[in-house]
């Protein structure tokens, strides 16, 4: 708060009881005029800015019991802007990653469409507009995936992973896709939502040979491309858990439910990582504002985090909603 200076030019032989007053910068007896400030004494030019060392004339700060100029107290001690670098004043925005910047930058600038964060040179280093419409920062489009190849072997690194936390998928009836947010949107159909990340195309084709019924099972998994290879194992571990509920059960699950089940399956995988991403993937987990997606995996943790995975499995093959 910008204060100004009481100023008082008062000789002390007109003070009653002739008390003595002592300068509160250079602890010396006042014997002429001085100012006081804030209850404090000081010889005319003793009201210095602690940080600049200069006279204060005019407006003025206190903190903790310091004087500063305006532009001193903002220099030092009102946060900066991430993006401009301008002192934050009144409301701003803070993100879930510590960057805090003005309410106008977010009309001003894009944000990435993995991570969630402003792009801007002092945050992100920049970024990139793919031709599917997403931005993404330099710090996602630098770690990502580099080739097909590589999404094979985190599909199989994934399965073979959750089979660890008792999850077991049909491992040769599962293949990865790596698509741009078009391919997504076409893959999914009607069901496609921007909060998508993945997407898991399942077919079960039932053949009848007199008595005899056989079951065929397929399942494409879809991920986004151009995104690092924390989200995508977080992903795939999503999209398996969706083939474990249609192979493992009989019952038409609500969608809070499975999608919940289904974040908390990525969530157990990812608490099992030492991921460079590791952290911020499970804090927009509990972060994320949607009602199926959201609020599906707060009320799945909530029953099941002290408990072990099991449970949850039990409880998908003879419960429809939570």
């Amino acid at each position: 708060m910008i204060k100004k200076i009481l100023v008082f030019f008062i000789l002390t032989a007109n003070m009653s009881f002739g008390q003595s007053k002592i300068c509160d910068y250079c602890k010396q007896k006042i014997t002429d005029e001085y100012l006081i400030v804030e209850d404090k004494y000081f010889h005319p030019g003793h009201f210095i800015c602690d940080k600049c060392k200069k006279q204060i004339e005019g407006e003025y700060v206190k903190n903790e019991n310091k004087f500063y100029h305006p532009d001193c107290y903002k220099e030092s001690y009102v946060p900066k802007c991430d993006v401009c670098g301008h002192a934050l004043e009144g409301e701003y925005f803070q993100d879930l990653y510590g960057n805090k910047y003005h309410a106008r930058h977010l009309k001003e600038s894009k944000r990435c469409d993995n991570c969630d964060r402003l792009i801007s040179d002092k945050i992100t280093g920049g970024g990139y507009n793919l031709s599917d419409g997403r931005s993404i920062c330099k710090i996602c489009y630098d770690d990502a995936v580099p080739s097909n190849s590589v999404y094979d072997y985190l599909l199989v690194k994934v399965i073979n992973d959750l089979r660890g936390l008792g999850i077991n998928v049909p491992k040769d009836k599962i293949k990865i896709r790596a698509v741009d947010r078009t391919g997504l949107k076409a893959a999914a159909k009607s069901e496609y939502n921007d909060n998508m990340r993945g997407y898991c195309k399942i077919e079960n084709v039932e053949t009848t040979f007199g008595r005899e019924t056989k079951r065929k099972f397929s399942a494409v998994i879809y991920t986004l491309n151009k995104v690092p290879q924390d989200y995508v194992e977080a992903t795939i571990a999503h999209e398996l858990m969706h083939i474990w509920i249609d192979q493992n059960t009989k019952i038409k699950h609500t969608p809070i439910l499975e999608e919940g089940s289904c974040h908390f399956i990525s969530y157990k995988y990812l608490s099992t990582k030492n991921f460079k991403y590791k952290k911020d993937i499970i804090q927009s987990l509990f972060n994320d504002p949607t009602p199926i997606y959201g609020d599906g995996f707060r009320k799945v943790y909530e029953r099941f985090k002290t408990k072990h995975i099991v449970e949850l499995l039990n409880y998908l093959k003879s419960n429809s909603k939570i």
